[in-house]
């Protein structure tokens, strides 16, 4: 029922959505964003992917 309640309430809501500007410009925001992180992690960890501390035996 709360998934039925979820459901109602987010199509009502969907009336009043509107579109924000730039909307067709996300994709590219997304993978600046994506390329920021992986850049940061690969600063942080020396190039890895991991992090140095990550034990690959208890995984």
């Amino acid at each position: 029922m709360v998934r039925r309640w979820v459901g109602a309430g987010m199509l009502e809501a969907e009336r009043s959505f509107r579109r924000i500007k730039g909307c067709n410009d996300m994709p590219t925001l997304v993978a600046a964003v994506r390329d920021e992180v992986a850049r940061r992690v690969a600063a942080d960890t020396g190039g890895a992917v991991t992090a140095p501390e990550y034990d690959q035996a208890a995984a």
